[in-house]
């Protein structure tokens, strides 16, 4: 279990988040790198890196710019956090860093970058502490920099709520992730829908997503993902087929009641305790895929992980789990530690 105001991670588990980052790198950026197998085309590292700055904590790129959350930079307080824009420069074929986007709260132990989004001109930037909050910035054409525009919180927030620990952002809307909520129970978690209201020139709440049978400690809204009208969350804590065998919930909304309802709740076909499905959720279209990185693989061996993929049948009007994703090498013994695949994931 991974617990703490921020979620903080053993050496281990920092290193295979460490090296889940460099995979998702190269799955972004270089195709070709993926296609021949032999190179590296990309290395982006902060001008101003230190030591357990967590650089690439949380990661989103739309076109040719990249944000890249590092939470527990320490300055200008401790663990204040920061995220870095980098953008790719056609001219000299590579990834530039644009801008060192600053947590204008500036408070010890906020996370800033905890989770961050990008879509167009705007940027949204977790702050997974406390109450929690998410800036958004835009870019400024003139001053050719990102302005922090508005900051979002929830109405009736409490203060160990972790709102912006994640954000799923598509179009005009946002999802953000509040797993400390204790509206089902204590730690139950929910997340919020913010929609952007061109009249008020601001993004505004719609509307508070819960799990219709939570309970304490689900940790609903630790992961979200968004996709046309299909919000998914995970509650990777949650108990449905065991201590914290994990779950993730689907929600539909309807434009002609502007309500958003839950659709499914989806669990591990094969699912067991503490395997914690649901703790990466990534959606594009009709395609759902949840991670469960503590599952074991066919061999049974213990935390290899599992991502799990789901369609939607129209036919029937169901959700149909299709396929268990495999790591390549997930068919070997554990070298030191088990591996934990499925912990990182974007659609």
């Amino acid at each position: 279990m991974i617990r703490s105001e921020v979620k903080t991670e053993s050496a281990m588990q920092s290193s295979l988040r460490f090296y889940s980052v460099v995979i998702v790198l190269l799955a972004v950026f270089a195709p070709c790198a993926l296609s021949q197998r032999h190179t590296e085309d990309f290395k982006l590292v902060a001008s101003d890196g230190q030591t357990q700055d967590s650089f690439g904590y949380s990661i989103a790129v739309d076109g040719d710019v990249a944000v890249f959350g590092a939470p527990f930079v320490d300055t200008p307080n401790v663990n204040c956090g920061a995220a870095y824009v980098f953008r790719y420069d056609p001219g000299s074929d590579s990834w530039l860093e644009e801008e060192k986007l600053i947590n204008t709260a500036g408070g010890d132990y906020d996370y800033f970058g905890a989770a961050v989004a990008v879509e167009g001109g705007v940027i949204m930037v977790g702050s997974a502490t406390g109450y929690g909050r998410v800036d958004v910035f835009r870019y400024d054409l003139g001053s050719s920099s990102w302005v922090l525009y508005e900051v979002l919180e929830p109405a009736g927030n409490g203060q160990h709520d972790r709102f912006g620990c994640s954000i799923g952002l598509e179009g005009d809307t946002v999802v953000i992730g509040c797993e400390d909520d204790d509206d089902n129970g204590y730690n139950s978690g929910s997340a919020f829908v913010f929609r952007y209201d061109a009249g008020s020139d601001s993004y505004v709440e719609e509307a508070q997503l819960l799990a219709s049978d939570g309970a304490a400690s689900d940790s609903f809204g630790y992961d979200v993902a968004l996709s046309g009208d299909l919000a998914v969350v995970g509650a990777y804590e949650s108990d449905a087929q065991g201590d914290d065998s994990g779950s993730a919930y689907l929600f539909r909304y309807d434009p002609g009641s502007g309500t958003w309802s839950e659709e499914a709740k989806l669990l591990a076909w094969d699912g067991t305790q503490y395997e914690n499905f649901g703790f990466s959720v990534a959606v594009d279209n009709d395609t759902v895929l949840i991670g469960a990185p503590k599952a074991k693989n066919y061999l049974q061996l213990e935390n290899t992980g599992v991502a799990y993929t789901f369609q939607y049948d129209g036919t029937i009007g169901e959700w149909i789990g299709k396929n268990t994703i495999l790591h390549k090498y997930s068919d070997l013994p554990p070298l030191n530690e088990s591996r934990d695949y499925g912990r990182l994931m974007d659609a």
